[in-house]
C-alpha cells in the first residue's frame, strides 16, 4: 500500500504503509486487513512492536539509523531517524523535530499533481515532474510540442502526450516501439481478413480486398459468382453460353461452325462431307442433316440405297420414269431440253419449260418490244407485236405467225421437244 509522500511495504504478508510527509504510519493490529491502526513516526524502531507481525521494528527494511545528530549533536526528537534523516511526527518541525509546528501539508493545500513540503510556520508546493505551475495549480507539460522530443519518434509513428510523460506510438497498420522502428503490418497474412472469393492487397499501413475476376459483391464480406451468360452479348450470335465459377464459356451448338466469341456460329453444311451412304440423297437442315434414299430406291440411307427394278412407267412414281429397267428421274438421265429451258417431270415424262419474259410489248421497258416471249430492241418503223405467249411475230409487219396453240390431251399429241400441259 502506498500513501502520498510515503513508501509502502508488503512485509511478512502484513499490510504496512509509511507516510513521511504527514508524520505517521499504519499497519494491521490483528489478522484482519479491514481495519488499520495509525501511529506516530516516533514509534518506528522504538523497541516495542506495535504492528501485528512487528513490521514497525524491521530496522533493515525501514532503514532505521541513529546518526541524525551528527551535525549539531541534537538527537532526533518527536520523530524517527530513517536513512540518516529525521522525519517528524505530525505537529513538529525543525531539523531534529524539536520545535512544535503545524503541518499545513496535512490539509492538502497543494494541487493533486504537486508535492507539499512542510517548513517551520509555513509550507511549499512544487509540481511533480512532467507538470508546470506554481504548485497550487499544476498543468501537464505536453512534451510532444517540443520538437526535440517529437523528433525521437521514427517515421510512421506519432508522439502521444501522457500525464507527466509521453510515448512514441506506431501509426495504425504499423508495429514497433515507435522510437527505434515502425514496420508495416502485413494484414493479408492474417487468415480470413477478406471474404471468400476475394484477394487481399497489402498497402503501407493498411490493406484492401478485391473480388476475384468473375465475382462481385462486398470483398470484405464475400463475393459471389457473376452469371455472365445473363448479359446480352456474352457470346457471339448463334453460340451457346455456359456459366462457370469465375467466368463463362462460349461454344457453337452441334452442327454449327464458326467463332463463338467474336464473329458467331453458322450452320455447317454436313452434306459437303458426304455423310450419307452410297446412292443416298443428303439434305442439310439447321444444325444437322438428313439422309434419304431417292424415290424408287430402298435401303438404309446411312449405308446404301438400292434402285428398284421396273418394266413400265406405271411401276414408278409420278416424278420418275422407267428407264433402262430402273425408276429414275428422266430429267437426270439425259437432259432433253434445249438451252435456257427447265426440265420438269409430269406423269413420268420430262417437260421442257421456258419462262417467257413478256407476253406483250407493254411488258418491256422503253425502246424494247416483245417478240412473243422475250424483249428485244425496237427498230424505228417496225410495228410492235402483241401476239400471245409462244406465238411468233413477224418482225416486219408485227403479224402473229401460226394458228396459235395446238390442242392436246396427252404428250403424244405434241412434238418431240414439247409436252401437253393443261
Amino acid at each position: 500500500v502506498h500513501a502520498q509522500g510515503g513508501i509502502g511495504f508488503g512485509i511478512r504478508k502484513e499490510i504496512f504503509f509509511l507516510n513521511l510527509e504527514d508524520g505517521y504510519f499504519g499497519c494491521q493490529v490483528n489478522e484482519s486487513t479491514e481495519v488499520l491502526q495509525l501511529y506516530e513516526l516516533s514509534r518506528i524502531c522504538d523497541g516495542t512492536p506495535d504492528c501485528y507481525r512487528g513490521s514497525d521494528e524491521l530496522r533493515r527494511e525501514l532503514k532505521c539509523t541513529n546518526d541524525c545528530h551528527k551535525k549539531d549533536n541534537v538527537r532526533c526528537q518527536n520523530g524517527a531517524c530513517l536513512d540518516s534523516q529525521c522525519h517528524c511526527n505530525d505537529g513538529y518541525g525543525g531539523c531534529s523535530c524539536e520545535v512544535p509546528d503545524e503541518n499545513e501539508c496535512k490539509y492538502r493545500p497543494c494541487d493533486v499533481f504537486a508535492h507539499c513540503t512542510n517548513s517551520l510556520g509555513s509550507f511549499h508546493c512544487s509540481c511533480f515532474p512532467g507538470y508546470q505551475g506554481d504548485g497550487f495549480y499544476c498543468q501537464d507539460i505536453n512534451e510532444c510540442e517540443d520538437p526535440t522530443i517529437a523528433a525521437r519518434c521514427v517515421q510512421n509513428a506519432e508522439c502521444c502526450n501522457l500525464p507527466a510523460h509521453f510515448v512514441c506510438k506506431c501509426l495504425p497498420g504499423f508495429e514497433g516501439d515507435g522510437e527505434e522502428e515502425c514496420r508495416d503490418i502485413n494484414e493479408c497474412a492474417q487468415p480470413g481478413v477478406c471474404g471468400h472469393n476475394a484477394v487481399c492487397h497489402n498497402v503501407p499501413g493498411n490493406y484492401t480486398c478485391q473480388c476475384l475476376e468473375g465475382y462481385a459483391g462486398n470483398p470484405f464480406l464475400g463475393c459471389e459468382d457473376v452469371d455472365e451468360c445473363a448479359y446480352e452479348g456474352a457470346c457471339a450470335p448463334g453460340a451457346l453460353c455456359s456459366n462457370v465459377p469465375g467466368g463463362h464459356r462460349c461454344a457453337c451448338p452441334p452442327g454449327y461452325d464458326g467463332d463463338p466469341l467474336v464473329s458467331g456460329c453458322v450452320d455447317a453444311n454436313e452434306c459437303g462431307r458426304n455423310p450419307c451412304g452410297r446412292d443416298a440423297l443428303c439434305r442439310n437442315v439447321p444444325g444437322s442433316f438428313k439422309c434419304s434414299c431417292p424415290p424408287g430406291s430402298i435401303g438404309d440411307p446411312m449405308h446404301s440405297c438400292t434402285v428398284l427394278g421396273c418394266v413400265s412407267n406405271d411401276e414408278c412414281s409420278h416424278q420418275q420414269a422407267c428407264v433402262n429397267g430402273a425408276c429414275q428421274n428422266p430429267c437426270h438421265v439425259a437432259n432433253p431440253c434445249a438451252p435456257h429451258h427447265t426440265c420438269q417431270v409430269d406423269h413420268h415424262n420430262p417437260v421442257c419449260v421456258k419462262v417467257c419474259e413478256c407476253q406483250h410489248s407493254t411488258d418491256c421497258r422503253p425502246h424494247y418490244r416483245c417478240d412473243g416471249c422475250a424483249c428485244i430492241p425496237d427498230s424505228e418503223g417496225v410495228p410492235s407485236c402483241n401476239c400471245g405467249p409462244g406465238i411468233l411475230c413477224d418482225p416486219v409487219t408485227g403479224a402473229c405467225l401460226g394458228p396459235g396453240k395446238v390442242v392436246c390431251h396427252v404428250n403424244e399429241d405434241c412434238g418431240v421437244a414439247e409436252a401437253c400441259i393443261s
